[in-house]
């Protein structure tokens, strides 16, 4: 327990040093449009549309403009606290994924490459430097805590968190499919439970569905064929590097890996339809399915020295002759 500390505070100090130069960056013109009104809405609303089952147009969520609101009346315009909370919860989401790769399987080793791997990913660079982009690292904590509560068999704490990861971010509309992919490979099968998630999930995406119709053109889900080409195209260089390994070793990796690497495509699958906001951010929570892929592909013992093993002592150990690393 002490050497995890340790390893988490030296993972935190490593992040502050590289991130360091956020704090000396001001507010987006979204930041300031959401500090304009939130401060002006009564928390009242914020808690009443929390709780409505019910779509929220014009995109309005109300975890992180709860949040704008909060950070506007106890901050107010100092630019720091609010980078110094995306980059708490940033690491706090590293965190939850170690523990959730160890749920899975993983070795400590294991779990600490996919944290490492998904917590100074380029592709999230957004995502702890700017504030607007909180609504992704808010559904990307909710996100975590529902999968760990779930595999503990919290299951109305963990559809608490499935609830305020909905209303964080649309995408999480997606999240008890993921659930159920956990069930059919590292879980124990048990279907039932996930009947009210899909019932919320069904209900909610359902008035977004015919919301959309609606939609501007930034907003508006297009599932044409070219228009999926372009946003794959636009997606693929954050995590081609990750595919070719996946696919060489799969017959060398546990079930966890085919979960996390579902988990990735499933929570990918809204942002391909959206050719109008495409924004490498927005992989926060589907790279955190592959950070877990990544990591459970690894085996946690390397560099045998028993040359009669050749290559494939250096995936699996010494299997066939029983030399030890």
């Amino acid at each position: 327990m002490i050497r995890r500390a340790a390893i988490a505070a030296l993972l935190a100090a490593l992040f502050w040093v590289a991130n360091r130069g956020a704090y000396r960056s001001y507010f987006f013109g979204d930041d300031l449009d959401n500090l304009a009104w939130t401060r002006a809405v009564p928390a009242g609303d914020f808690l009443n549309a929390l709780t409505a089952p019910a779509y929220t147009a014009n995109n309005f969520r109300p975890t992180g403009h709860g949040l704008y609101h909060l950070w506007g009346q106890v901050f107010g315009m100092s630019f720091p606290p609010y980078v110094a909370t995306i980059q708490l919860l940033h690491v706090i989401n590293a965190l939850l994924l170690f523990w959730l790769m160890r749920r899975a399987g993983a070795s400590d080793a294991q779990a600490g490459v996919g944290a490492l791997f998904w917590v100074f990913h380029m592709a999230l660079f957004g995502a702890f430097w700017r504030p607007m982009y909180v609504f992704d690292v808010l559904c990307g904590l909710f996100t975590l805590m529902a999968l760990l509560l779930w595999s503990m068999h919290r299951w109305i704490l963990a559809f608490g968190c499935f609830w305020l990861a909905l209303k964080s971010k649309e995408h999480a509309v997606l999240l008890p499919l993921v659930l159920l992919l956990w069930e059919w490979t590292v879980g124990e099968r048990r279907w039932k439970t996930l009947i009210p998630y899909f019932a919320a999930s069904l209900g909610i995406g359902l008035q977004g569905l015919i919301a959309n119709t609606a939609a501007g053109p930034d907003y508006k889900l297009n599932f044409s064929p070219l228009s999926v080409l372009r946003t794959t195209w636009a997606y693929l260089p954050h995590f081609w590097y990750a595919a070719p390994y996946l696919l060489i070793f799969w017959w060398h990796v546990p079930r966890a890996v085919w979960w996390g690497t579902a988990w990735f495509a499933v929570m990918l699958t809204p942002m391909l339809a959206l050719p109008g906001r495409i924004n490498p951010v927005y992989l926060y929570v589907p790279l955190l399915g592959m950070a877990l892929a990544v990591g459970c592909a690894l085996k946690p013992r390397w560099g045998c020295r028993c040359w009669r093993c050749g290559w494939r002592a250096i995936l699996s150990g010494c299997a066939s002759c029983g030399a030890r690393n």
